[in-house]
C-alpha cells in the first residue's frame, strides 16, 4: 500500500476495512478542513475550522489562508497528493447558507478537483455535505 493514502472504517462485522483511495482522500480533506486549531496536538496551530465560513459571503473569506491552513492540517497525511489551489463561493440559497469549496489537487502526477458542497439551514445546526471529485471542470462561456 506504499504511496497511497491509506484510511480505515469498521464494517458492520466490526472488522477494519481498506477505504479506497477516493474516499481516503475526501476524510483526510473534510476533517483537516473542519479541525480547529487547538484540537490536534501534534499541530496546535493546524486548522481551517471551516465552519465559521459558512456564515459569511464570498467576499468575506479568505481563501489562501484557508488554503495554507488546510495545508498544514493535511500535514504528513497526503502521502501521494498535493493540494495546489482552493476556491470558495458562499451565500444564502432560500432558508440555507450553503457554501461550495473548489480544491485543485495533484494525485499521482494527475490533476483532479475535489467539489464540496455544504449546506446549513438557519434553525438546525447541522451542516450537509456532499464532494465529487472531477479530472476537469467544464467552462460554460
Amino acid at each position: 500500500m506504499e504511496g497511497r493514502e491509506v484510511t480505515f472504517q469498521i464494517d458492520k462485522r466490526r472488522e477494519p476495512v481498506l477505504l479506497s483511495e477516493e474516499e481516503s482522500l475526501k476524510n483526510t480533506i473534510i476533517m483537516a478542513l473542519f479541525l480547529k486549531p487547538g484540537q490536534d496536538p501534534s499541530r496546535p496551530e493546524a486548522g481551517p475550522d471551516i465552519r465559521k465560513y459558512i456564515y459569511k459571503t464570498t467576499d468575506e473569506i479568505d481563501s489562501s489562508k484557508i488554503l495554507a491552513d488546510l495545508i498544514i492540517a493535511c500535514g504528513d497525511q497526503l502521502v501521494s497528493t498535493s493540494i495546489r489551489n482552493l476556491a470558495i463561493a458562499s451565500k444564502v440559497i432560500g432558508d440555507r447558507y450553503s457554501m461550495i469549496i473548489q480544491i485543485d489537487l495533484l494525485v499521482h502526477g494527475q490533476s483532479k478537483i475535489m467539489a464540496i458542497a455544504m449546506q446549513k439551514s438557519f434553525d438546525k445546526d447541522r451542516v450537509h455535505i456532499n464532494y465529487r471529485f472531477v479530472d476537469k471542470v467544464d467552462k460554460k462561456q
